[in-house]
């Protein structure tokens, strides 16, 4: 297996053709944006108490979620609750590259042993739209090194006196149902003026916020799993999903479905970046080019099999990339639910 599939992707490296700058996103831990739950840490507030109006936030992500190429994020994603106008007096977000494996320390700067500020904005007002992937762009941008894992910090005031909570302002998590092997988030929040913004250990966790990056080039690999089944669930036997490559427009790919992670991972020659999924259960199961948006997305339909609960299938892809040739993409994986 490792031999054919070695031999696939190295046939795409025999065309690297020329293209404009895109910028492609990964969508942690999926894309779906019709999720139920959400919380008001770290960009929200509450109509009815102001303790949430002060705080500081920090949510890890791990290596194999993004690509082993290394490259440059320039922009960070969330998804709102809520349709509304939030301005924030302070906004600051800060990333970190930290050592893979790990988890988040309660001491804030244990967690960011190499900050990097990557937007600090006064006065900073965001038009939310609910159920919507709406980017941050950063300040500045931040290279990501292929190996480590991330953390990324975000602290925020709101002044609910010079600018009322014009509704409850949350964004989605992780859920439907939560995926309990996924880091949590650690954080920390109080009524503005309390302290809490510059707060050095956090006083509870969550589940993990959906967050997304974008990356400058680079191709990328997303989930799209609406809820469905008979629990209305993500991912849930008798529903489906959506598989998609992201990439440059009709440039060349191949897309992989397995049901583990490498361990370790795997470099191939001429190929940038490691294959992260396991090959003995891998299948190379589309490949071609991408349309003239640069997407190339199979749905997958899940069997209404109860033994199929609690499989983790992991998708990767290769494809072309400006400047870095052919490349693997991040890994992604789901776990299939009742």
């Amino acid at each position: 297996m490792r031999i054919a599939l070695s031999s696939a992707l190295l046939s795409l490296s025999l065309v690297v053709a020329a293209a404009a700058q895109t910028t492609n996103p990964i969508r942690y831990p999926q894309a779906n944006t019709d999720g139920s739950s959400g919380q008001i840490i770290p960009l929200g507030f509450s109509t009815s108490s102001g303790n949430f109006d002060e705080g500081r936030w920090q949510q890890l992500i791990q290596a194999r979620y993004l690509p082993s190429t290394g490259g440059v994020i320039l922009g960070l994603e969330v998804l709102s609750q809520a349709s509304l106008t939030a301005t924030y007096p302070t906004l600051q977000i800060t990333m970190s590259l930290v050592p893979p494996g790990g988890t988040l320390s309660t001491t804030f700067a244990n967690n960011l042993p190499q900050p990097v500020p990557v937007f600090s904005h006064l006065a900073h007002t965001i038009v939310w739209t609910a159920r919507q992937w709406q980017t941050i762009p950063l300040d500045i941008p931040f290279v990501y090194d292929g190996v480590s894992d991330v953390v990324v910090e975000i602290q925020k005031t709101f002044d609910r006196v010079a600018t009322p909570p014009p509704g409850l302002a949350h964004h989605q998590t992780d859920g439907d149902p939560s995926r309990p092997g996924l880091p949590i988030a650690r954080n920390t929040f109080g009524t503005l003026g309390s302290g809490a913004l510059a707060r050095t250990t956090s006083t509870s966790s969550s589940v993990p916020m959906k967050m997304g990056f974008r990356f400058a080039d680079l191709p990328t690999f997303t989930l799209l799993g609406p809820r469905g089944g008979a629990n209305s669930r993500v991912f849930a036997v008798g529903g489906s999903f959506d598989a998609s490559l992201n990439g440059q427009p009709f440039a060349l790919f191949g897309s992989l479905i397995a049901f583990g992670w490498a361990a370790p991972p795997i470099a191939v020659p001429g190929i940038g970046g490691l294959v992260m999924v396991d090959l003995p259960s891998t299948t190379a199961y589309a490949s071609g080019a991408m349309d003239a948006s640069g997407v190339a997305t199979t749905t997958w339909s899940i069997p209404n099999d109860p033994g199929l609960v609690g499989v983790m299938v992991v998708f990767q892809g290769v494809s072309t990339s400006v400047g870095a040739g052919v490349v693997m993409t991040n890994g992604i994986d789901c776990v299939i639910n009742s």
